[in-house]
């Protein structure tokens, strides 16, 4: 099994098997995780379409996967709906 490094290294290489591992390894629990901040499941959709296109077309912007998930969280907490009280 390769780690996230190796596969953030081979898109690099415009290898795109390495981007459909990184994709199915972490589609399910992403969902998860940013449905906690989004209700909006088109957004989250949207969301994570635009995370895997910026590592694929910048593989580089972010030391680590985790730097891509971390700014997409960011993102998605600032167009979070508010609930009136």
């Amino acid at each position: 099994m390769y780690s996230d490094t190796d596969l953030l290294n081979q898109i690099k290489q415009r290898d795109s098997v390495a981007l459909e591992r990184l994709y199915d390894r972490y589609e399910k629990t992403l969902f998860l995780l940013f449905r906690r901040t989004q209700v909006d499941e088109a957004l989250i959709h949207s969301a994570m379409t635009e995370l895997f296109r910026t590592v694929w077309e910048q593989p580089t912007r972010y030391p680590n996967f985790q730097g891509f998930i971390l700014h997409t969280l960011r993102q998605l907490s600032s167009k979070r709906e508010h609930i009136p009280t």
